[in-house]
């Protein structure tokens, strides 16, 4: 920065800084952990197995490296640390792009079309993310989407465990627990982010009156009792698919098992209405239909 010291992106429970290899000009990003964690090493280790088989556009691979990081100081017996090294996803994250392009009801559109591809493969998947929300949602410079930030990632060899996190509020189910870890803890996110993005594809000014960068158009005050919402009674009044997608989704706020079905209804509604959209034409793209 032009004090001369290291660009930083503050989180939680952890600081990023982007590194350079010089030799090979590669760029990273390097995760340092401001907490500490019990089990992080051995989750990070089974997680990054896991991310190296997959080779998807939408995941990168991580390594975590212990005792990684060497910090002279007095403040504490250790002085190694561990960090995450990460390919630099060149981009901005969802979050920033709502916030600067919400009113391009275009380009929202697009964003909604490319979401639904990540959604439609993330749930055949047998992993899941586990915090989906926008700000771990990166828009690279080309459009495509990224998925950031792993901590709360369920993979296979997690099962029977308890999660470590049970999602951003705005974002998770609000009957989810830590005893709630499966492949299937992304589908709440995915459907309440779909709606949203699709309602703004419609209709801008629903975010200037009710949405936000961080939780798009829902927040957990709306979950508590969504039929008598404003944002339920603003979507309902849109016609076409919104109010069967909103009664659908309201079945999901009431139950906290055996739902998986009614996601499926969500995303068959938005993929093979062919008002809104058609998935999986010959070449495997989206195309309008009137």
């Amino acid at each position: 920065d032009k004090f001369g010291e290291p660009l930083r992106s503050p989180g939680a429970f952890a600081v990023v800084f982007k590194m350079q290899d010089e030799d090979t000009g590669r760029m990273y990003a390097i995760k340092c952990f401001i907490e500490e964690q019990i089990g992080r090493q051995q989750s990070y280790e089974i997680i990054g197995q896991t991310l190296r088989k997959i080779h998807s556009p939408y995941l990168m691979e991580v390594n975590y490296l212990d005792k990684e990081l060497f910090v002279d100081t007095k403040s504490s017996d250790e002085t190694e640390y561990p960090v995450l090294q990460m390919d630099w996803v060149e981009g901005e994250t969802m979050e920033s792009y709502i916030g600067t392009h919400y009113r391009d009801t275009l380009a929202i559109k697009k964003l909604y079309e490319r979401f639904c591809d990540l959604a439609l493969w993330l749930r055949t998947k047998p992993f899941a993310h586990g915090d989906i929300k926008p700000d771990n949602i990166m828009i690279k410079n080309d459009g495509s989407l990224v998925l950031i930030d792993y901590d709360g990632m369920f993979v296979p060899d997690f099962a029977g465990k308890k999660s470590p996190t049970t999602g951003t509020r705005a974002f998770s189910h609000p009957l989810r627990t830590a005893d709630d870890f499966n492949r299937d803890i992304d589908d709440f996110a995915l459907a309440s982010m779909s709606i949203s993005l699709l309602a703004m594809s419609e209709d801008a000014n629903l975010f200037q009156s009710y949405g936000a960068p961080d939780r798009l158009l829902f927040s957990s005050d709306d979950y508590n009792d969504f039929q008598n919402s404003e944002i339920f009674k603003e979507l309902s009044g849109l016609g076409g698919l919104f109010p069967k997608l909103l009664d659908i989704f309201d079945d999901c706020l009431k139950r906290d098992d055996n739902i998986t079905e009614l996601y499926d209804e969500i995303f068959d509604l938005q993929t093979k209405a062919p008002e809104i959209i058609s998935f999986g034409n010959k070449n495997g793209s989206i195309v309008y239909e009137n």
